[in-house]
């Protein structure tokens, strides 16, 4: 289970950079990855990365990140509402919240915790995870954001 969430964790976090547009806030990004999991088009996903996650799954084989992305589609909630959006005081970074309902074994609450970063102005993923684990209350976000 940890290896799976590692995957999951690590690999598809590290899988989207490119194809958001500068004006483009961290919730619409995240819609997007969203649908384009959902659908399984693991390009897309990858796309909307930082240069830094999208650096360390270009060494990961195309069937192993399209395994990934159509287990990842099976688990997303088909709907999502935002609960929390965060953003860094320099702007840099941002962190959102959501909840929505998966049905794999039966209906269940799931947790969204999405890690935002801004590259060439542009909101970049570079982390994030669905849970049944509720994240913990969000702490005021540092003036700064941590250097990638």
């Amino acid at each position: 289970m940890k290896f799976w969430h590692a995957l999951c964790g690590g690999a598809l976090f590290a899988m989207f950079c490119a194809g958001a547009v500068a004006q483009e806030d961290p919730e619409a990004v995240y819609a997007k990855l969203h649908r384009a999991t959902l659908a399984g088009k693991t390009d897309e996903v990858l796309s909307y990365g930082t240069a830094a996650q999208q650096a360390e799954l270009a060494k990961k084989p195309k069937a192993e990140k399209d395994a990934v992305i159509g287990i990842m589609s099976q688990m997303l909630p088909a709907a999502y509402t935002i609960t929390e959006k965060t953003i860094a005081p320099d702007g840099n970074s941002a962190v959102l919240r959501g909840t929505g309902v998966v049905d794999l074994i039966g209906k269940a609450d799931s947790y969204l915790l999405a890690n935002f970063k801004k590259e060439g102005g542009v909101w970049k993923v570079d982390k994030w995870s669905w849970s049944n684990n509720k994240p913990p209350v969000a702490a005021a976000m540092p003036a700064t954001a941590a250097a990638a």
